[in-house]
C-alpha cells in the first residue's frame, strides 16, 4: 500500500512522460549496475578500487590526523650516521654496539629489519650475537623469502632471546605495498611475520593479547597506515617517531626508547641493501621498509585493522544507486539529474569516508562510482538524443506555420505548445480569395497556381508578421490561430491587426498590378473563443492545429464576409485596443449555422491612414521576381 502510494505521488509529480522515462531509466541503471559487479568479480576493477584506498588514507590524515604519535621508534642507519660511521654495511662489531646501545635503553622489544644469513669474520659475528642475546629485552630478526630463494639468519645469531619473523609484503600491480603475508612457509615451518612477532613481544599479554587481524583468503592483511599529525608537514614521522642511530651510538636519545618497541633498518639513501617502496600515502613517495613494518606494529598494538565490509552490501548499494541515477538522469532535466548525480557521490563518497575513519572499514566505491557516471554519462547522451528528436519534431510541426522567432522560443521551452493537448482560449482567423473559383476557369493553370500562390503568401505574412500561426491552406484559403502554439495575452489584436493587413497588402497588390484582367479580393473572418489545440492525426502523419466551436465560428464569419471587409465577433471585439487604424460598421446580432444564439459581428476595414512602411516589407517583395509583366 505504502510503495503504491509513493509511486502514485511520484508518477504525479513527474508527469505521465517522464514517469515512463523514469521507469525506463531505472531498468538501464538496474542493467549498468549488474555489469559493473560483473566486472568487479571478475577482477577488473581491482586497481580503481585501490585508488579509491589510497585516496582514504590521505584523506583520514586530512580530516582526522592520529592525536598521538605512533607508539614504535625507529632507529635508522640514516645519511648522518653513514656520514659519521662510514658506508653501509657496517662493520659487525658497530652494529653490535649499536644494538647493545639500543638494548641498554630498556625497549620493550628490538626488531632488526637487516638479514644476518651469511657469517662475516667470526670475532665479530661472535661479538655480534652475544650482543643480540644478552639483553634483557627480546630481539626479533628478519628473514626474507624470494621464490625458492630463503634468506634465514644464521644460527650463529639465533638463542632463547631471540625470535625470528619474515618481513615478505606484497606489491600490487602498481607497484605499491599495502598488503603481506600474515605467515609464510619456509624449509623450517611456517613463520609469521616479523610486525606480529614484534607486537605480540611488545604486548605483556603475548600473541593471545592481540586482536586477530582480518584476513583474506590468501592469508594476508592490509597494512592500516595511520598519520599522526607532524607539525603540518606529511613525512615518514607521521607513521613513526625516527631516531638516528648516530645518536644513538653517542649515547644520546635514550628516553625515546625505553619502554618502547624498536626497530633498527636502513633508511640512507643510495644504497642498494634496503628496501624502499611505495605506499598508498603516495606524497611520501619511496619509503623505507622499516616505516611499513612500523605502521603494521602500530596497527597490531592499537587492534585497529582495516576490513572489507560484506561484498553483498557493496553490491546492494551498487544497484540501488544505478536505479536511482537512472530514474533520476532518464526522468529530469540535465540540471536535476545533475543535482541527484553530485548528492548520491557525496553521499557515497562521504559514507565510505566516514567508515574508513571511524571503524577501519574498507567500503567499495568503485562499483558505486562507476555505476554512477555510466549511468549518469548514458541518461544524458539519451537525454540528449531525446531533446534533439524532440525539436526535430518541433522544427517540422511549425517551422512553415510560424515565424522562426517562434520555433526559437518553442526549442527553448517545448512543453508550451501543449502538443499532447490542452484547452486554451485562442482567437482563429479564416481567410478565403473571392471569385477565384471563376478566374480559375478561365486563365491558364501555370497562371491560376502563380496568382494563388501570391495570395496565399501575403495571406501568410501577414499572420506571421502578427504573431500567428498558419495552421493550414484551404484551397484559395487558409486557416490561422492566433495564442497558440505560444500563449498571447492580446491574441484576439494581433489577429484584427493581422487580418486588416492582409486587406491593406491586398489593395496594393491590385494596384501593381491593374494592367491585368482579375480583380481578385478576400474576405476575412474572426472570431476569438476556447479550443481544443494539440497534435492530432494518425501515427503517420499529425499535424498541430486547434478545434472546437470556436473554429467553425470563424469559419461562418469567413462566409459571411463581403470581398475586402474583415468579419469579427463581439467576443474578439472587446479584446481589441484602440489603436487600432480601421473603420468598424456593426451587423447586429446574426444567426450562424450551427449555433442557437446569435453573434454579434462588426464588419471592419483598414483605415484612412497612408500604409506605414514599418507595416509593409518593400514593394519589391509584393511581386515575384519571375512575373515583370506585373508592371506593364
Amino acid at each position: 500500500m505504502t510503495r503504491s502510494l509513493i509511486g502514485t505521488a511520484w508518477r504525479r509529480a513527474l508527469g505521465q512522460k517522464n514517469w515512463r522515462r523514469s521507469v525506463l531509466g531505472a531498468c538501464v541503471g538496474l542493467l549498468i549496475a549488474a555489469l559493473i559487479l560483473l566486472l568487479t568479480q571478475l577482477g577488473l576493477l581491482d586497481a580503481l578500487e585501490w585508488l579509491t584506498l589510497d585516496a582514504r588514507f590521505i584523506a583520514r590524515y586530512l580530516v582526522a590526523p592520529e592525536p598521538e604519535r605512533s607508539p614504535v621508534t625507529v632507529v635508522a642507519i640514516d645519511d648522518r650516521s653513514v656520514l659519521e660511521y662510514g658506508r653501509w654495511p657496517w662493520p659487525r662489531a658497530v652494529q653490535a654496539e649499536l644494538f647493545t646501545a639500543i638494548l641498554n635503553a630498556n625497549p620493550s622489544v628490538l626488531g632488526v629489519d637487516i638479514i644476518y644469513s651469511e657469517l662475516d669474520d667470526a670475532w665479530a659475528d661472535s661479538r655480534l650475537a652475544r650482543a643480540l642475546g644478552q639483553g634483557q629485552a627480546p630481539v626479533v630478526l628478519a628473514l626474507a623469502r624470494a621464490g625458492d630463494r630463503e634468506l634465514i639468519p644464521d644460527d650463529t645469531f639465533l638463542s632463547p632471546n631471540v625470535r625470528v619473523g619474515h618481513i615478505n609484503t606484497v606489491v600490487d600491480g602498481d607497484g605499491v605495498v599495502r598488503r603481506f603475508a600474515f605467515e609464510v612457509n619456509t624449509a623450517q615451518g611456517p613463520v609469521r611475520a616479523f610486525s606480529w612477532i614484534v607486537a605480540s613481544l611488545a604486548s605483556r599479554a603475548g600473541e593471545g593479547g592481540l586482536k586477530a587481524p582480518p584476513l583474506d583468503a590468501s592469508g594476508r592483511l592490509l597494512v592500516n597506515y595511520r598519520l599522526a599529525g607532524s607539525g603540518g608537514r606529511l613525512s615518514v614521522d607521521s607513521i613513526a617517531e625516527t631516531v638516528s642511530a648516530a645518536d644513538v651510538l653517542a649515547g644520546r636519545m635514550r628516553s625515546r626508547l625505553a619502554g618502547r618497541p624498536v626497530l633498527v633498518g636502513v633508511t640512507a639513501a643510495g644504497l642498494e641493501t634496503h628496501d624502499r617502496h611505495l605506499t598508498p600515502v603516495r606524497p611520501l613517495g619511496s619509503i623505507p621498509g622499516v616505516y611499513i613494518h612500523a605502521a603494521a606494529v602500530s596497527s597490531f598494538l592499537d587492534g585497529q585493522y582495516i576490513h572489507r565490509t560484506s561484498p553483498w552490501m557493496g553490491a546492494l548499494a551498487a544497484l540501488a544507486t544505478g536505479i536511482i541515477m537512472g530514474a533520476a538522469a532518464f526522468g529530469l532535466g540535465p540540471w536535476k539529474a545533475s543535482g541527484v548525480f553530485l548528492g548520491l557521490v557525496l553521499a557515497s563518497g562521504g559514507t565510505a569516508l566516514w567508515r574508513f575513519t571511524a571503524a577501519g572499514a574498507w567500503v567499495p566505491v568503485a562499483p558505486v562510482s562507476l555505476t554512477l557516471i555510466v549511468t549518469y554519462a548514458v541518461g544524458l547522451w539519451v537525454t540528449r538524443q531525446q531533446a534533439e528528436r524532440e525539436a526535430q519534431r518541433i522544427r517540422e510541426t511549425f517551422r512553415r506555420y510560424v515565424a522562426p522567432e517562434v520555433v526559437d522560443i518553442l526549442l527553448e521551452d517545448p512543453g508550451i505548445a501543449e502538443t499532447q493537448g490542452a484547452r486554451r482560449e485562442v482567437t482563429i482567423l479564416f481567410a478565403d480569395v473571392r471569385g477565384f473559383t471563376g478566374y480559375a476557369e478561365v486563365e491558364r493553370p501555370e497562371d491560376v497556381v502563380l496568382r494563388l500562390n501570391r495570395y496565399l503568401e501575403i495571406m501568410t505574412e501577414s499572420v506571421l508578421l502578427h504573431g500567428g500561426m498558419v495552421d493550414k491552406f484551404l484551397g484559395d484559403g487558409l486557416m490561422a490561430v492566433f495564442g497558440a502554439p505560444i500563449p498571447s495575452e492580446d491574441h484576439a489584436e494581433q489577429a484584427v491587426r493581422a487580418g486588416l493587413h492582409m486587406l491593406r497588402r491586398i489593395e496594393l497588390e491590385k494596384k501593381v498590378t491593374s494592367g491585368r484582367r482579375e480583380r481578385l479580393e478576400i474576405g476575412v473572418g474572426i472570431h476569438t473563443g476556447e479550443a481544443i489545440i494539440g497534435s492530432v492525426g494518425s501515427w503517420r502523419r499529425q499535424e498541430y492545429t486547434a478545434i472546437g466551436d470556436a473554429v467553425n465560428v470563424a469559419s461562418r464569419l469567413q462566409e459571411l464576409a463581403p470581398p475586402g471587409t474583415v468579419v469579427a465577433s463581439e467576443e474578439t471585439m472587446a479584446q481589441v485596443g484602440g489603436g487600432v487604424a480601421m473603420q468598424v460598421t456593426p451587423l447586429g446580432a446574426t444567426h450562424l449555422r450551427g449555433r442557437a444564439k446569435p453573434v454579434e459581428l462588426y464588419q471592419l476595414t483598414p483605415g484612412r491612414s497612408v500604409i506605414a512602411a514599418s507595416d509593409l516589407k518593400d514593394v519589391d517583395d509584393l511581386v515575384p521576381p519571375d512575373d515583370p509583366a506585373a508592371f506593364e
